[in-house]
């Protein structure tokens, strides 16, 4: 079995086995559409780790393949949209949409935005691809640009106790660019800037209100020397426990690095069982 959620993937998914005689595959209630939850834990207590719908199965070698994918995939089918905003934000081109989730309305300003008979699914990927939107499914909850927990304190881990291992480290030669867009009152013409280096990792940095685009680059310029301080990359190995999802603010500690020490956002969470065995793989990334 594997799941995986990630903050810059739109579907989080998951896949697993049931070895079964070919002739008794009537009697498993798995079939391409129907509703699926998958709970994993210790000793009897177990923890929500994905709900969706069943993709395809598949029979193979005395196992039955199963394939799924979150409830991002309701949005898929549906009521096809067709609508022209003229300097259009995050929120009004979500307001365009029936979307059954909860849903914290974004204010960024995107500039004009065009749908041609496209689903609700269709429509957050043109968001994510053609205007670099973050957005992803976490339970009931649909998170756009802000997609960590930042109003929770977060999960500690220590490298040293709780985990199987990691593959962490610092990267201290960073090339680092910048994006800044300034969101103005409707009607007004976001402004963008570029700062940093032509070929560095690219962050595209949201502000509010900054009218002057000089006072637009001072304030990227600051983000841009915070960013390309040294940089901790890669994930952690734990166990199933603790229980850990995408988005959550991850506390590290550790007594050997002590720039390891700080808080991260779960980029990317898998969870992998291979009997007896339960992983659960953390990349995170600094909080920007």
């Amino acid at each position: 079995m594997e799941i995986s959620h990630s903050v810059e993937e739109l579907t989080g998914t998951a896949t697993f086995s049931v070895p079964i005689l070919k002739e008794k595959l009537g009697t498993l209630p798995f079939a391409a559409g129907n509703k699926v939850a998958i709970e994993a834990g210790y000793n009897g207590n177990y923890q929500s780790e994905f709900t969706g719908v069943i993709l395809k199965v598949n029979y193979d070698e005395g196992a039955l393949q199963v394939e799924c994918e979150d409830d991002m995939r309701l949005l898929k089918s549906g009521k096809q949209y067709a609508f022209y905003l003229k300097n259009a934000t995050i929120k009004a081109v979500l307001n365009q949409l029936q979307i059954p989730f909860k849903t914290k309305l974004h204010n960024a300003s995107i500039g004009n935005f065009k749908a041609q008979n496209l689903s609700a699914y269709q429509v957050l990927e043109k968001l994510k691809e053609d205007y670099k939107t973050l957005i992803y499914l976490k339970g009931d909850e649909l998170r756009v640009i802000d997609v960590y927990d930042n109003e929770n304190k977060g999960t500690s881990i220590h490298l040293e106790r709780n985990v199987r291992g990691h593959n962490l480290s610092l990267d201290t030669d960073r090339k680092v660019k910048i994006e800044a867009r300034s969101t103005l009152k409707k009607g007004k013409k976001a402004i963008v800037v570029r700062v940093g280096d032509d070929d560095g990792e690219v962050y595209k940095l949201q502000y509010f209100g900054v009218a002057l685009q000089s006072k637009l680059k001072e304030k990227a310029e600051k983000d841009l020397e915070r960013l390309k301080r040294d940089k901790v990359k890669g994930s952690i190995s734990a166990f199933a426990t603790p229980y850990v999802q995408v988005g959550a603010i991850v506390m590290v500690k550790s007594k050997r690095t002590e720039a390891f020490n700080s808080a991260f956002g779960a980029k990317k969470v898998s969870l992998k069982y291979d009997s007896p065995k339960l992983a659960r793989e953390i990349e995170i990334e600094p909080l920007v």
